[in-house]
């Protein structure tokens, strides 16, 4: 396990989606509602910033439509993540408007894992919830659906 985030995994999960989603917003979950929504450019895209080793592929990353109670969720799958605050999820809640992700997370003392429940607000802030549920989709809405 590395011990810092990977830059393309962080900058994708942490900035370039959030931005979208509060400068999007519903717009994105129609988008991939109707298949019209690929993040896999995206993603590259993200990576021509960097420098070439610092450049992931998007294996493992996708999107899907959910519902919670009233409320529509694009539910992003992202790589698999290697090191802390790399996201296994991410979510975009509307039309409440909110970007919630899941993310590693590990303990220096015993090298124990576990995931936070992490929200980034339209302000750039980043909100820590505490500790997470399993990195599985339906504990991850769940966790979601109690804090929306």
């Amino acid at each position: 396990m590395l011990d810092r985030p990977r830059r393309h995994h962080y900058l994708f999960a942490h900035r370039e989606l959030p931005s979208a989603a509060f400068r999007f917003g519903a717009d994105l979950v129609s988008a991939a509602r109707d298949g019209r929504l690929t993040l896999d450019t995206v993603w590259v895209r993200v990576g021509e910033g960097l420098p070439e080793p610092d450049r992931l592929a998007p294996e493992g990353l996708s999107v899907s439509c959910r519902r919670l109670q009233d409320r529509d969720v694009l539910l992003v799958t992202l790589p698999a993540p290697q090191a802390p605050t790399e996201a296994y999820f991410a979510a975009i809640v509307v039309p409440a408007l909110r970007y919630f992700t899941l993310e590693d997370a590990y303990r220096p003392v015993d090298g124990a894992r576990y995931t936070v429940l992490g929200e980034w607000t339209d302000a750039g802030i980043h909100v820590n919830h505490g500790a997470g549920p399993p990195p599985e989709p339906e504990p991850f809405l769940a966790a979601i659906s109690r804090l929306s």
